[in-house]
């Protein structure tokens, strides 16, 4: 990947995985630089978010939720805090974070974070051959084992690094609430968004039950009406619960089920 305002992150990142040994994927340990550095970790009660880095008596903690039940969640809370810390984010203090929600960091260093604990638990080196295997959640899956990752993340990794037209999609209560599309992908999957008759997801959000086998889907039902695509070009679909407090619902990954048909384009 070029040079982005997150370089700097991904770098640190990869100089951390250096600076602990992890030369292979099964050695990445979000905490061991937690122990190199004398951040301590407690576990507890957390409004608002998963995890958060703050200062005691002199000391960084990083406090994370008792609500967090996936390994791979655990382990990019964990990365993403202490990217906080390395990347030289202000660190609160504990009475500054006591009992407050809103969000400390600007836009810019949560993504820089982000970007530090992308890079930290699923190398770009080491992840770039997952990009070009066959679009399905099989493949995200394989990602998710490999690097001890949560499935979202495994398939936002995969979308972002892949040379194909890819998309994932995320939806709660019939709607989407977020969406990543890869270079490729040359639409857009509008947040907020009702899901169309049709996906899989659709489905799901109807009649509480989802069908885990990839599917050809209508593209207007996850790029919308106004989506200037006619109604015979078709998206494939492959879904999978996500079941985590704060998540909980349908993770669709999506692709141009016909690449050598009309392309997808921007909606209006």
């Amino acid at each position: 990947m070029g040079r982005s305002p997150y370089e700097r992150a991904r770098r640190l990142a990869r100089d951390v995985l250096r600076e602990c040994g992890a030369d292979e994927p099964h050695k990445i340990d979000p905490f061991a630089i937690v122990g190199r550095r004398n951040i301590s970790v407690k576990y507890g009660k957390l409004e608002g978010a998963t995890a958060r880095v703050f200062h005691l008596d002199g000391r960084a903690i990083i406090r994370i939720s008792h609500d967090i039940v996936q390994e791979g969640r655990l382990r990019f809370s964990v990365a993403h805090e202490v990217g906080h810390f390395l990347l030289g984010h202000r660190i609160p203090s504990h009475a500054e974070l006591d009992g407050n929600r809103d969000p400390f960091y600007n836009a810019h260093q949560e993504r820089e974070a982000d970007a530090f604990a992308v890079e930290h638990n699923t190398p770009e080196a080491w992840t770039q051959p997952f990009s070009n295997l066959s679009p399905s959640m099989d493949t995200v899956r394989t990602i998710a084992r490999t690097f001890r990752s949560s499935i979202v993340a495994s398939a936002m990794r995969y979308v972002e690094l892949t040379s194909g037209a890819r998309a994932v999609a995320y939806s709660e209560r019939g709607c989407v609430k977020w969406a990543k599309t890869s270079r490729a992908f040359r639409g857009r999957v509008p947040p907020q968004m009702r899901v169309g008759a049709g996906a899989l997801a659709f489905d799901y959000h109807e009649r509480g039950e989802l069908d885990t086998r990839a599917r050809v889907v209508p593209a207007r039902a996850w790029l919308g009406v106004m989506a200037r695509v006619s109604e015979d070009i078709h998206l494939s679909e492959h879904a999978e619960l996500v079941r985590e407090p704060g998540w909980g619902c349908v993770l669709s990954l999506l692709w141009v089920a016909s690449p050598g048909a009309i392309p997808i384009v921007l909606s209006r």
